[in-house]
């Protein structure tokens, strides 16, 4: 691993810790080198990641969706946008970039820097906090949808 990557990789293992020491219903996951890591939230075609985008300064919690029926579920969810908003306590960003299959709703924090070790309690913290309250509102909302009511590909 280059010197990037083994500060990406402690990142993660130090979140990871945090997650599996935690009474939230966010599951741990193996730590990467990436600046993204997925973790279940129940619903095929849909995960909660967290996403680093270091140029910008970003950490960003969202639940990310691709697959035949990404498009469905963006509109379904985002029809209900003030529920969703009120319940995790935040106003989320709503992505649905053109030509593009995936769909991403999301939360940003500015405060990322990777090379601050002093900060990341705090950053993560702040990252467990949103996941956990991604994973409480959305859990519910998507075990009540029936993946064969979304039409593929729909809008």
């Amino acid at each position: 691993m280059d010197e990037q990557e083994q500060v990406l990789f402690s990142y993660w293992d130090t979140f990871e810790s945090l997650i599996a020491s935690g009474s939230g219903p966010v599951q741990a996951v193996a730590p990467t080198k990436l600046t993204w890591v997925a973790h279940d939230v129940g619903f095929e075609g849909a995960s909660l990641n967290v996403a680093l985008v270091p140029s910008r300064h970003e950490i960003r919690v969202e639940l990310f969706m691709d697959g035949d029926h990404a498009h469905a579920l963006f509109d379904r969810l985002h029809r209900q946008r003030d529920e969703i908003e009120t319940q995790i306590g935040s106003t989320l960003i709503w992505e649905q970039k053109v030509g593009v299959r995936r769909r991403k709703t999301y939360v940003k924090n500015d405060g990322l820097d990777l090379n601050a070790t002093s900060n990341w309690r705090n950053q993560h913290s702040w990252i467990a906090d949103m996941l956990n309250r991604f994973h409480i509102t959305f859990n519910p909302l998507l075990s009540r949808i029936d993946l064969t009511s979304l039409q593929k590909g729909d809008r």
